[in-house]
């Protein structure tokens, strides 16, 4: 609710009558030539004081709709089957609802669909193979649900695919899910966190040469960083972190030409900081290449700093504070003189090492452009 809104008194919000399926039903009834239907943001609650009102099967009839948008609300129960009727929708964004059950929608008669979201609900099983027939398909936000399985093999069919984003499920095989990934030539967000828990880190992967940011955090990973990931040429985000990655940090990472936000925290390092990672030219240049990266309509990105906070929330990669975050590791020696070179860092997280810290007037952080720049060593 906006400020130029009127605020709705207790006993205002007791007056109002519960809507059900049944006058939802009706209400689309009466709209067959329909082509956006945007029911979000708590417009709908708005009107009822309770709301547990399932999404009605009666999306049959709807052949013009193009956009259904109606995240944000309490929407309850399955996925309507009719949706898979709407030859024509292009988005569907069912977010922050309550949705349960399994996605048994079929996909097939969806041709169109170039955004799914769904993030942020109760749904649960695997996903379903027919998805791989969108192949329009550019943005799938699936965080925050009770999937299971592995990656479906097909999904390599999704060619068009730029945006996949299903933190928080129950998720296995990583390496097979990155075997079939990687044959999407034009993935740019990649948003694994809290998923394949336990597992090895793949060692052999190729591909994602578009790939912009990665996120496999709190997975529980074991192995080395690997070194496919210096094949990812443009990559600007890297979020390792609270997995139980050993060994030493490659110095290979300081040629990641476009990497801005390195995250390696919460793991098992040893060693010292490389000095090839002070090379990191985004974070030396002002020239930086974060502007390349670009919303994914509106789906918010976040960072945890503990496995108990929310995270902060940005509203597009490039927002995020240039960093490097080494921190809770078995990092040793001491700082590299050269990380002074780093004119564009926000943040230098080094806290819960064995690092000393020693000789530090000898370089300089930031510069007037700054504005903000947070130092981390305790």
């Amino acid at each position: 609710m906006d400020s130029c809104e009127e605020s709705v008194d207790g006993e205002q919000q007791r007056r109002r009558p519960a809507v059900t399926a049944t006058a939802m039903a009706t209400t689309i009834s009466l709209f067959p030539s329909l082509s956006f239907f945007f029911f979000t943001f708590d417009r709908f609650t708005e009107m009822v004081s309770t709301l547990t009102c399932e999404l009605p099967n009666v999306f049959g009839n709807l052949t013009n709709l193009e956009f259904f948008i109606a995240n944000s609300n309490f929407f309850s129960g399955p996925l309507p089957l009719s949706l898979a009727l709407c030859s024509k929708l292009s988005v569907l964004d069912l977010r922050n609802n309550s949705l349960t059950g399994s996605i048994d929608l079929n996909f097939t008669g969806l041709p169109s669909l170039g955004m799914l979201v769904l993030a942020s609900n109760r749904f649960s099983g695997p996903l379903p193979n027919s998805l791989a027939d969108c192949h329009q398909s550019k943005i799938l936000s699936l965080d925050k649900n009770n999937f299971t399985g592995q990656l479906p093999e097909n999904f390599a069919k999704l060619q068009s695919l730029l945006f996949l984003s299903s933190s928080n499920n129950s998720f296995v095989d990583l390496s097979r899910a990155l075997s079939v990934l990687q044959q999407c030539k034009n993935l740019t967000t990649l948003i694994f966190a809290m998923n394949f828990i336990g597992e090895e880190i793949p060692k052999n992967v190729s591909g994602f040469e578009s790939l912009m940011v990665l996120g496999i955090g709190y997975c529980g990973l074991k192995g080395h960083i690997p070194v496919w990931l210096s094949s990812c040429k443009k990559l600007h985000v890297l979020d390792l972190s609270w997995n139980h990655l050993d060994g030493r940090i490659p110095p290979w990472i300081g040629s990641m030409e476009n990497l801005f936000y390195l995250d390696l925290s919460n793991n098992s390092l040893t060693g010292e900081i490389p000095t090839n990672l002070t090379e990191l030219k985004s974070l030396i240049s002002t020239n930086c290449c974060s502007s390349n990266l670009t919303s994914a309509a509106g789906i918010p990105l976040f960072v945890k700093r503990s496995q108990s906070s929310n995270g902060l929330q940005y509203k597009q990669a490039s927002s995020f504070p240039p960093s490097i975050s080494l921190s809770n590791n078995m990092i040793n020696g001491t700082i590299p003189p050269e990380v002074g070179r780093w004119k564009q860092l926000h943040v230098l997280d080094l806290s819960r090492n064995n690092i000393s810290w020693r000789d530090h007037a000898q370089f300089h952080f930031g510069d007037a452009e700054l504005g903000i720049f947070r130092l981390v060593i305790q």
